[in-house]
C-alpha cells in the first residue's frame, strides 16, 4: 500500500506540466517585506472563498503567528504564501515585486516549511536533516537538530545521526520525526521559516525549547498553531475565520 502511494506520487511529479518561468528572471532580493493586498482564494467560482481580501505585511525578522478553527484557511493561506497556489484574487509582493515576476523555484528557495503532510524518507538521520545535500555539513547538521530538540534522541541511537531511517517504518515516534523535520527547515536557514503546525506532535516541555530557540532567530517567522506556547513567543498573532485575516495581538 506504501509503495503504491509513493509510486503515484512520483509520477504524479513525472508527468506533471512545467511551471511557467517568467522571462526576464527577476532576482530575489535579499531582506524584502512580504506583503499580501487583498488575496483571496477559492478552489473554482462557484465554490465559496476560503481567503478573502487577505492583507498582511510582514517585516523582515517578524515572527508572526496565525491562529483560528480547523477548515479556516490556515493552510491554505501558507500555501498561497510558498507559491503552492496561486491567489485567485490580489496579489503577493516580495520587496515591493509581484510572486509571478519571480522564478517559482527560485522564489521557494527563501523558505523553509514544517508542513502537516511533510515526510521522513528513507536515509541516514544526518541526510534527512540536510535533504541529501551533497554538501552536507555535519556542525549545521548537529545545530539545527539541537534547536529542534532531536539531538539526544539522535546520539542515543545505534549509529547516532548515520542510524538509517525508513519512510513509513516505526522507527521514531511522531514526535521524533517532527522535530526531525524542523531541523530539516531549521538547517536551510532560510530568510522566511513556516511551521503548519510544526509542534502539534511534540510534548509541551519539549515545544517550549523550541519556541524559545525560534524566538532567538533573526530570520521572519510564520507559524500557524493551535497550541498557545508557540503563538505565544510571536510579535504578532492573527486569527483567520470565515475568509477574514484580523490582527488579535
Amino acid at each position: 500500500m506504501l509503495a503504491r502511494e509513493q509510486l503515484r506520487r512520483l509520477d504524479f511529479i513525472r508527468t506533471a506540466d512545467p511551471e511557467p518561468r517568467p522571462s526576464g528572471g527577476t532576482r530575489l532580493p535579499e531582506g524584502g517585506s512580504l506583503v499580501l493586498s487583498n488575496v483571496s482564494y477559492s478552489y473554482s467560482k462557484q465554490s465559496q472563498a476560503l481567503l478573502s481580501d487577505v492583507n498582511l505585511e510582514i517585516l523582515p525578522g517578524d515572527f508572526v503567528a496565525i491562529v483560528g478553527a480547523s477548515g479556516a484557511g490556515k493552510t491554505t493561506l501558507l500555501k498561497v504564501i510558498l507559491g503552492l497556489l496561486g491567489s485567485t484574487e490580489g496579489q503577493v509582493t516580495y520587496d515591493g515585486i509581484p510572486v509571478g515576476a519571480f522564478d517559482p523555484r527560485e522564489w521557494r528557495k527563501l523558505f523553509s516549511s514544517v508542513l502537516q503532510d511533510d515526510i521522513v524518507f528513507t536515509g541516514s538521520v544526518a541526510d534527512n536533516i540536510a535533504m541529501f545535500d551533497p554538501s552536507l555539513d555535519m556542525g549545521r547538521v548537529m545545530k539545527a537538530a539541537k534547536m529542534a530538540q532531536i539531538h539526544e534522541d539522535v546520539e542515543s541511537l545505534p549509529m547516532g545521526y548515520r542510524s538509517n531511517l525508513a519512510e513509513g517504518l516505526d522507527s521514531l515516534s511522531a514526535g521524533q520525526r517532527q522535530r526531525i523535520l524542523i531541523a530539516r527547515a531549521l538547517y536551510k536557514d532560510p530568510a522566511v521559516l513556516i511551521f503548519d503546525e510544526g509542534t502539534a506532535n511534540v510534548d509541551s516541555e519539549t515545544e517550549a525549547r523550541i519556541a524559545e530557540a525560534i524566538s532567538c532567530l533573526k530570520m521572519t517567522r510564520i507559524v500557524v498553531a493551535h497550541r498557545s506556547t508557540l503563538v505565544d513567543s510571536a510579535d504578532r498573532v492573527f486569527s483567520l475565520s470565515n475568509g477574514r485575516l484580523v490582527r488579535i495581538r
